[in-house]
């Protein structure tokens, strides 16, 4: 699937997202009449790690291990993170956030749960559900957004990532590595390691 202008695309759904939760909540908590301190709320999220990655960016998240994918779908304008914020503070920690109150965090998980069926909408694993408890929970991205395995700037990403790891020193995101990034991703780098095991005996060699 291609999209025209993925980024407005990607904004103008996860806008209407939002716009379905916070009204559940504000439904409910009105009804409670729960004190504006104590409510949570989310917001489309405009900072850095949401817009455009470059292959260099893309491979300073992995190196972070804060991705775990060499083709994420920021790197093709697909994608937007959520802000979720309770008493105005942004949270972090989801499982703190349902702690402090679930019963709404329950109304906030199915209405997010439904606006992403109806926005058709994609969390990090490629699912149509709220995934909350996951290591990427925020994250929303367009439907096959993704750039393909073999696009350039996926391979440049590979590479940098490949050298910071393997040559200079970096420690490997074996999250990444062994799990979580695709079969293609996981091939590319293993032949990377034979060829740089392979270059080391040949310099070995007599």
């Amino acid at each position: 699937m291609s999209y025209q202008h993925p980024d407005q695309e990607a904004e103008h759904r996860t806008r209407a997202l939002v716009e379905a939760v916070n009204s559940a909540l504000r439904d409910y908590y009105d009804k409670a009449k729960t004190e504006h301190t104590k409510r949570i709320a989310i917001s489309v999220s405009h900072g850095v790690g949401g817009k455009s990655r470059t292959p260099e960016q893309q491979a300073s998240y992995l190196l972070k291990h804060t991705s775990w994918t060499a083709n994420s779908a920021h790197m093709a304008d697909g994608a937007k993170h959520i802000l979720v914020r309770q008493g105005g503070a942004v949270q972090w920690k989801l499982n703190e956030v349902k702690h402090k109150d679930q019963v709404a965090f329950g109304i906030m998980v199915k209405a997010w749960n439904e606006a992403m069926k109806t926005q058709n909408l994609r969390n990090y694993r490629g699912g149509q559900t709220f995934d909350h408890p996951g290591s990427d929970p925020l994250h929303m991205e367009l439907p096959n957004s993704r750039l393909r395995d073999d696009d350039p700037r996926v391979v440049k990403t590979l590479e940098i990532y490949a050298k910071a790891t393997r040559v200079d020193g970096h420690p490997r995101n074996m999250a990444f590595e062994v799990a979580k990034g695709s079969e293609f991703q996981k091939r590319w780098l293993r032949a990377y390691d034979q060829k740089l095991a392979q270059e080391k005996l040949n310099k070995g060699a007599p």
